[in-house]
């Protein structure tokens, strides 16, 4: 448990202490869960990349009778790429608000108000927080920007793949 010095051993010194645990819970919930997310897209991207290469390879030699399969296999791994996207992104998501919920129910701790305080004071002086993450935080701009980004980066493979698999 968190023990902070001076404290007295209360219902509601203990009910913060819990908050406190649950906090760091999600949180690190939150980065593992993006950890995992990364690896399994690079391998995804590394793969479908490579299979993009080898199908743009094919169309300039006389091996078309490849080119299907390869075709095949790299739309699928596209499909599971956008697919892990978005199911990682309702994930984080959920992740994200259940750690707004405790930090609401947090605002009764004051060593957390001091904290939170001095945080958002900072904060607001970098322009960066202000404009680019609109005074949401990092594990929003996170989950969203990352989101979006892979979606995207999946939809520009497909358009390679297509032209490349078209091309021949």
């Amino acid at each position: 448990m968190n023990k902070r010095t001076g404290a007295q051993p209360d219902a509601k010194s203990n009910d913060i202490d819990r908050l406190w645990n649950y906090f760091t819970h999600e949180d690190d919930l939150l980065a593992t869960r993006v950890s995992v997310f990364l690896l399994a897209q690079s391998i995804l991207i590394a793969v479908s990349a490579s299979l993009v290469n080898n199908l743009a390879e094919h169309s300039r030699s006389s091996n078309l009778a490849l080119q299907p399969e390869i075709f095949g296999l790299t739309v699928a791994l596209i499909i599971a790429g956008i697919g892990l996207t978005l199911i990682f992104w309702y994930v984080f998501s959920l992740n994200y608000d259940n750690i707004g919920i405790t930090m609401e129910l947090l605002r009764a701790d004051p060593l957390y108000m001091k904290i939170a305080h001095m945080q958002s004071k900072k904060r607001q002086s970098r322009w960066y927080f202000r404009i680019l993450f609109r005074r949401r935080g990092m594990n929003w701009a996170i989950i969203n920007g990352l989101s979006v980004g892979l979606i995207f980066l999946w939809g520009a493979m497909g358009v390679f793949l297509l032209i490349g698999f078209l091309s021949s």
